[in-house]
């Protein structure tokens, strides 16, 4: 499903890294980048209107891949929304099991999904 021309919605299982490589590859561009809430909207709506009946992750571009703790977007744009500092969404679920995220849990989670679980 699409968006106009702002997001795709690919609903196969694969890992942050791959999926990085199909946006490239099939639409020339990136992991989704959020930097305002129309961003964030439209990734919602499109996530919605997939009609999802059990539980889903969706990747989006946003990672500490490169420094632990640096938060950056696959594009190479600044980490500009997504933080109450900045005046955005806070982007860690405080709800049920997803409170505390970002946990770094066994030293290996470095990418952020946006999550059914929570209502994106």
């Amino acid at each position: 499903q699409t968006l106009p021309a702002k997001y795709h919605l690919v609903q196969v299982a694969m890992s942050h890294a791959t999926a990085e490589l199909y946006c490239r590859s099939e639409y020339g561009s990136h992991l989704a980048s959020i930097h305002s809430d129309e961003d964030n909207n439209a990734a919602q709506q499109l996530c919605f209107a997939a009609d999802i009946a059990a539980q889903q992750d969706f990747w989006i571009g946003l990672n500490d891949i490169a420094q632990e703790g640096v938060w950056e977007w696959r594009d190479g744009t600044a980490f500009d929304y997504g933080s109450t500092v900045s005046g955005g969404v806070d982007p860690w679920s405080t709800i049920g099991s997803g409170n505390g995220q970002p946990n770094n849990f066994n030293g290996n989670e470095d990418c952020v999904q946006f999550t059914s679980e929570y209502g994106f």
